[in-house]
């Protein structure tokens, strides 16, 4: 009686044991089964769903039929594509697309890449998405991404003068919130083709991507020559390690940048440099150098003192190897308690920064070439320096190798170097970006041309700012 008790407690044990498998297993079928919310259905079947109907080669107002918590997905007409922000460290799609018009049902066409989202960031893989009306459809493709998407729109064609528009971007690494953080401003929005760089005037002050509340914001475009995509990001911080402490430190992040439904590419978002970023005073100001008038330029550059001069000096030696780039800079005026005004010079667009170049010289063109043609062995004349102009180069080449030298035993160590440039290489790889932004598949050979010209560089600098007296053999 005992054995007949106990054999059927093992019995209901196995029962429970599998209807639980069962449970488990249907729940994950039906997590398969469907792709933020989407359903996913083979091409066979989605073929007989939509045979005898009409097929919209060229889809108008896509983007219509999308939405992420109440937004349109950022969407790029010319290749009927949406760009979604997704975080790299998830396992699944952490977004819930919901499709606001009901006459629309949204599928995605099953591939090997459903169920491996990471995959398909890596690869810069391309989802079909059918959208399927009462009696016509199209497919678009749908794009994850591990960067930030900015939407950028305006009520007319964005032009060198501000317009009415707004903004909208999608950050997928949102500390204070689980999941995708979705943040949206009415704005006013310019675009300067000529420096590939947009300004932003939101209506309030907004925190992007975790850099702080500000109302101005800039947008730089990651050069098309920068096939390592990191020149202008590493120019950045290392400008923030050398003026770590103060109010100089300015944060870029990368984003995409869809404007009116256009994909412009990848670019560094920062805010503007401004009285408001800095807490100025009514009596201080930040002027750009395009600004600047030129009989203002050099008295207000005769008010940069050697100490502040020597940071800026010490910051163009090591970021560029030719001049481009030594006039992209911004003015801070302050105000002393003495009441005299003392200037302090800034980097701004850094689109030139190790080693990049326009129409005269090209980045590492010259693979294998001579000592003669390594960018990583040149320096600035302070002829080429307009800032410096007038001074005594013994003066600002002691300060700032006092300040090299610091550096290069606390943050700016090789180790320190070698393990911010993983850190970039891996997030390039991770979010897609590699494949995506550079061509041909040539990421990681320009980015280890890269490794090696800044690790030549830093060595160089070592020489230039050690025990040389400023000159280098």
């Amino acid at each position: 009686m005992r054995r007949l008790k106990a054999y059927r407690k093992q019995l209901c044990l196995c029962v429970l044991l599998l209807l639980s498998g069962m449970i488990y297993l249907l729940c994950r079928v039906g997590e398969i089964s469907k792709f933020g919310g989407l359903d996913i259905i083979s091409a066979e079947s989605l073929e007989a769903m939509t045979e005898g109907m009409r097929f919209i080669e060229e889809p108008e107002h896509a983007e219509r039929f999308l939405t992420l918590q109440g937004q349109k997905a950022a969407y790029d007409k010319r290749s009927h594509t949406f760009y979604v922000s997704q975080s790299v460290y998830e396992d699944e799609v952490a977004l819930l697309f919901e499709v606001p018009v009901s006459t629309i049902r949204l599928c995605v066409e099953k591939d090997a890449y459903v169920g491996d989202v990471e995959g398909a960031m890596q690869a810069g893989h391309r989802f079909q998405i059918w959208m399927i009306g009462e009696h016509e459809y199209t497919i678009c493709g749908m794009i994850f991404t591990g960067a930030p998407v900015l939407s950028v729109n305006s009520d007319d064609v964005l032009r060198s003068d501000y317009q009415k528009g707004g903004v909208v971007l999608f950050d997928p690494d949102d500390e204070e919130v689980n999941g995708v953080s979705i943040r949206s401003s009415r704005a006013y929005v310019k675009y300067n083709a000529n420096a590939g760089t947009y300004s932003v005037k939101l209506t309030k002050k907004l925190s992007l991507l975790g850099i702080g509340k500000n109302k101005t914001w800039k947008l730089y475009e990651v050069s098309k020559t920068d096939r390592s995509l990191a020149r202008a990001k590493l120019a950045a911080d290392l400008w923030n390690v050398m003026n770590a402490g103060t109010t100089l430190v300015r944060r870029y992040e990368f984003v995409e940048v869809i404007e009116n439904n256009v994909y412009k590419g990848l670019y560094l978002l920062a805010p503007k440099w401004s009285s408001s970023m800095l807490s100025l005073s009514d009596k201080e100001r930040v002027v750009s150098r395009e600004a600047l008038a030129s009989e203002e330029t050099q008295a207000v550059l005769s008010l940069v003192s050697d100490r502040s001069l020597s940071r800026y000096y010490l910051f163009l030696q090591v970021a560029y190897a030719y001049k481009n780039g030594t006039e992209d800079y911004v003015v801070i005026e302050k105000m002393l308690d003495n009441g005299a005004k003392d200037c302090l010079l800034a980097p701004d667009k850094l689109r030139h920064a190790f080693g990049g170049f326009e129409k005269r010289l090209h980045y590492l063109t010259w693979e294998g070439g001579g000592s003669g043609n390594n960018t990583s062995h040149m320096l600035l004349s302070l002829e080429e320096i307009e800032a410096a102009k007038g001074r005594e180069e013994a003066v600002l080449w002691r300060l700032s190798s006092i300040d090299w030298q610091r550096l290069r035993t606390t943050a700016l160590g090789d180790e320190s170097i070698r393990r911010q440039l993983a850190l970039y290489k891996r997030y390039f790889i991770q979010s897609g970006l590699a494949v995506r932004c550079v061509e041909d598949d040539a990421f990681g050979h320009y980015y280890g041309l890269f490794e090696v010209y800044v690790t030549e560089r830093m060595a160089y600098m070592d020489e230039f700012f050690g025990d040389s007296g400023g000159a280098v053999s």
